[in-house]
């Protein structure tokens, strides 16, 4: 018998398991707690700690990347913004660049640190709009 089989569900004998939760809205076991703890540990051992400034580039990065989007698009709230299409590009490449060598990471982990960024820009309800204004702020000190 697999552990997860042992850690979850009822006993042989009907009796509750030892990972078994019961309460009002039903009734989750360790088969089904444990892969979301083990997905969630993964997720944050292959993600670098960023310092603040890492984290503020690289969310601004994103913010860029969707809102010059927007403007191709022609979305109302986006043409509010400056344009983005190329500043916005190269303060990409330019923060990027400075990850790979700082974090010593390729492509691929920049791409979904970036990703994650633009998904959470994109979920978190005025979230965005909350962070273009010190994004653009350091667009500006950035000389780009």
């Amino acid at each position: 018998m697999g552990l997860a089989r042992r850690l979850s569900g009822p006993t042989p004998d009907g009796k509750a398991g030892p990972f078994t939760c019961r309460m009002g809205w039903g009734r989750y076991t360790a088969r089904m707690i444990f892969p979301t703890l083990i997905l969630a540990a993964m997720a944050s051992a292959q993600s670098p700690a960023l310092n603040v400034q890492q984290s503020a580039t690289l969310r601004c990065s994103a913010a860029f990347a969707i809102v010059a989007q927007g403007q191709a698009n022609g979305n109302t709230a986006a043409q509010a913004y400056p344009p983005l299409a190329e500043r916005g590009r190269e303060f990409f490449v330019r923060t990027a660049a400075r990850l790979m060598d700082e974090l010593q990471l390729d492509r691929a982990e920049i791409s979904a640190l970036v990703s994650r960024e633009a998904q959470q820009l994109w979920d978190e309800e005025g979230l965005l709009e909350q962070v273009m204004p010190s994004c653009l702020a350091l667009l500006e000190a950035s000389g780009v």
